[in-house]
């Protein structure tokens, strides 16, 4: 298969085949320098050993890129044609196909020490490597946020030990010295352990909380220090036009949609460039310096409902009266039951957005105050939200938290899974929502309701049950985790 569809015309295995060095050279005029150290398509002496099968098969067979900035392209032959090659490569070097992802054991001092060793401060990986999406400071490497997809374990750790020897002329350097490292704060510099707690980080996925020592891009870029950051701007994914961007110390960032009176989304990483929004005619969205984690359900989250009977946020989601965009040209000219009332900042910089929801159909409000703040930890990115409620006498108030593909999941404190049967008091649990990974959220009061609406599941709050007027706390965290893994979630108690 390998002559058949000339596979040797650009890779090269032992020592067979490969572009010619007038034809790298001309490749390499045609890439960015950051881009150029080598254009050549990767060898494929060995790949069977070092990746995994289901990578082979994504990039025969899907496009799969480790490098997508490069302007090199893998032709596609299509299943009928490859048939089983991706998992014939690994059986032509004595090895077996592997669909297993490298075994991880997560905890937060194992994490926390990956994370500061792939830092500026520890191997500088972020150096030259991508990182959850987010550009590296030197030529660029493939993404390690996507290492444990791409590679197997037992390669991973012979090619830190010895770059050199599988790759001639890399630039990857070497960490280690006969096993061992020289950042001895971290398991005493035992090279083995170093690489177990790297590739535990790198597995946390697209969306790990990111090492420290990552550099802002070019741009008109606006730099976080000591005090948060408060911008109004205009934001992309449908934040709308008047939004209220905060970064945070520490990569935390928000932007709050104050026409819908909802918290839009949180990215991690660095804060905006606002060279779409400043530079020539201006007027475009800016653009988010990072990765993001949470994604707020469509339309204003907060709805009164008199009874039992769940709220329809999706209905709502579309009503001008909360906030709703029409089409182009139309306009509404109705009543508002949504206001809001601006925002506060504590001593610290930190703000506190109040909005006020007062429902057509009633002659009572709602008054919300919510703040809200960092909860990336080790494991994990976060956010906590704390809100101070005035809710009327009468209705009963609800929050639309987050949504899932699937049912959502709940366990107990000792990490059982707690059998779903009606309203669930919060009473410590934590409630898993299928996503791009698995959403985490935990509140301190309420109880937890499950809806299904169409394709989703709608994940609600039922906070106050109306028998008396009240002035309420409330806090309500979420977390962003690759899987539901034990370890993991232990470690976001």
């Amino acid at each position: 298969a390998l002559k058949r569809f000339n596979c040797l015309n650009c890779h090269q295995r032992e020592k067979e085949g490969g572009i010619d060095l007038l034809l790298a050279d001309k490749m390499k005029s045609m890439e960015n320098a950051e881009n150029a150290d080598d254009v050549q398509p990767p060898q494929l002496t060995g790949i069977g050993g070092k990746s995994r099968t289901s990578w082979l098969n994504e990039v025969l067979l899907h496009e799969g890129r480790a490098r997508p900035w490069m302007g090199l392209r893998m032709p596609q032959f299509g299943e009928a044609n490859l048939g089983k090659l991706h998992e014939h490569l690994p059986l032509l070097e004595g090895n077996v196909k592997d669909d297993t992802i490298g075994k991880a054991t997560f905890s937060k001092q194992k994490i926390e020490a990956g994370k500061n060793l792939a830092g500026k401060q520890g191997h500088g990986c972020i150096s030259c490597h991508d990182i959850s999406g987010q550009r590296g400071g030197g030529t660029r490497g493939p993404d390690l946020a996507t290492t444990n997809q791409r590679v197997r374990y037992d390669w991973y750790v012979r090619w830190m030990h010895q770059p050199q020897r599988l790759a001639p002329g890399t630039k990857m350097p070497n960490a280690f010295i006969d096993g061992k490292s020289l950042l001895t704060d971290y398991f005493a510099g035992d090279g083995d352990q170093q690489l177990e707690a790297m590739w535990a980080y790198f597995s946390l996925g697209p969306g790990l909380p990111l090492p420290p020592g990552m550099e802002a891009p070019k741009g008109l870029v606006i730099s976080v220090k000591d005090r948060p950051e408060l911008l109004r701007t205009f934001m992309p994914d449908n934040a709308g036009t008047k939004c209220l961007a905060v970064g945070y110390p520490g990569g935390f960032n928000i932007v709050f949609d104050s026409t819908q009176g909802r918290l839009a989304y949180a990215w991690a990483g660095n804060f905006l460039d606002m060279s779409s929004v400043w530079n020539d005619r201006g007027g475009n969205p800016a653009k988010i310096l990072g990765s993001k984690f949470f994604n707020a359900p469509q339309g204003h989250p907060w709805a009164l409902t008199t009874g039992s009977a769940v709220p329809d946020f999706a209905k709502q989601g579309k009503d001008p009266a909360y906030g709703a965009s029409l089409p182009e040209g139309k306009t509404y000219s109705g009543p508002f039951a949504l206001s809001f009332k601006g925002y506060q900042l504590a001593e610290n910089g930190e703000p506190t957005f109040k909005y006020e929801v007062a429902p057509l159909d009633m002659k009572t409000s709602l008054k919300v105050s919510e703040t809200p703040t960092s909860g990336i930890i080790s494991v994990a990115n976060g956010l906590t939200r704390q809100f101070q409620l005035d809710c009327p006498q009468g209705p009963v108030v609800w929050l639309n938290v987050g949504t899932s593909k699937n049912e959502p999941k709940v366990i107990d404190a000792e990490g059982k899974q707690v059998k779903v049967e009606g309203p669930l008091p919060v009473n410590g649990l934590q409630v898993l929502a299928e996503r791009a990974g698995v959403d985490v959220f935990r509140a301190d009061a309420g109880q937890w309701v499950f809806n299904k609406t169409g394709d989703t599941w709608e994940i609600l709050l039922k906070v106050h049950d109306g028998a008396a007027a009240k002035q309420l706390p409330l806090k309500v965290t979420m977390h962003s985790v690759p899987k539901a893994d034990p370890g993991l979630l232990k470690e976001l108690k």
